[in-house]
């Protein structure tokens, strides 16, 4: 694979990159991708994961409830549902059966991962083969595979790297155009994967931080006025999203809260390493 210095990556490249990420997520899912029609990946709790798709599929598909009546919104509080990475499954039920559909979905967050990896990589190193294994590390780490068998929202990474790409584009253009784009991947991984979206708005907050210290940017009234606008707008967005959740949490019976005993319990111990272990 040839190493490029330039900015941009020529049509052929560009190709090959795209051909060779779809041979890849064909190669290393199989068998799936030659039972796509009949199988799902796994035999655990990925079912739990497929039941929640098929459900919306014999809904809209199989005359139990009509496609505007699976969207139909009788009060405010209801957009909250629809604000869901699932959102898009459903229409996707409109036009494929299940559990192709499943499987399209499921195959697609490889695709995409490695794509959308490389893009990343290859704004800060401007080398294709590096890339191209950045990708390839990223979309198919056993760790993505581990997730994508049991968690529909651990298994959609890919929006994250798009999402970097795009604000990392904007911090250094000041231009609207990425802002937006990256307010809508952000939109995206804060609709499909809460745990995700806590670190991703952590990442945010941290990388701020530096591009106000480094390039002042709390003196450039442009900087100010577009974060503002685009930030209300995501707030928004968070708000109407999580809005069961917060009902929940602030609310007398706080079934989310597991108490500090659990936390600690549970939480992983990541000074294990330099300091005694805590034990129950």
């Amino acid at each position: 694979m040839k190493n490029t210095s330039n900015k941009n990556i020529s049509r052929k490249t560009t190709i090959f990159i795209v051909l060779a990420y779809l041979f890849l997520t064909i190669i290393l899912t199989i068998p799936i991708t030659f039972q796509i029609n009949t199988h799902i990946v796994g035999a655990h709790d990925n079912f739990e994961t497929y039941s929640h798709t098929y459900n919306h599929y014999r809904k809209i598909n199989l005359g139990e409830e009509s496609p505007l009546e699976e969207f139909k919104i009788t009060k405010v509080t209801d957009i909250s549902k629809y604000f869901k990475f699932s959102t898009y499954v459903k229409i996707i039920h409109l036009f494929l059966s299940e559990p192709l559909s499943y499987n399209i979905i499921w195959l697609s967050a490889f695709f995409f991962s490695a794509l959308g990896a490389f893009w990343l990589c290859f704004y800060f190193t401007k080398n294709v083969s590096a890339s191209f294994l950045g990708g390839l590390i990223y979309a198919f780490s056993p760790l993505h595979f581990g997730y994508s068998l049991a968690f529909g929202g651990g298994t959609h990474i890919e929006f994250i790297p798009f999402f970097v790409l795009f604000f990392f584009k904007y911090l250094n253009s000041l231009k609207i155009k990425p802002l937006i784009i990256s307010a809508l991947f952000l939109i995206f991984i804060l609709t499909n994967e809460p745990h995700y979206a806590a670190y991703t708005i952590l990442f945010i907050l941290i990388t701020l931080s530096y591009f106000f210290y480094k390039k002042k940017l709390y003196l450039n009234k442009k900087f100010i006025k577009q974060l503002a606008s685009i930030s209300i707008l995501v707030i928004t967005a968070l708000i109407i999203i999580y809005w069961p959740l917060l009902k929940v949490t602030f609310s007398k019976n706080n079934y989310l809260n597991p108490g500090i005993q659990e936390a600690t319990y549970f939480s992983n111990d990541l000074v294990a390493l330099i300091t005694p272990g805590f034990s129950a």
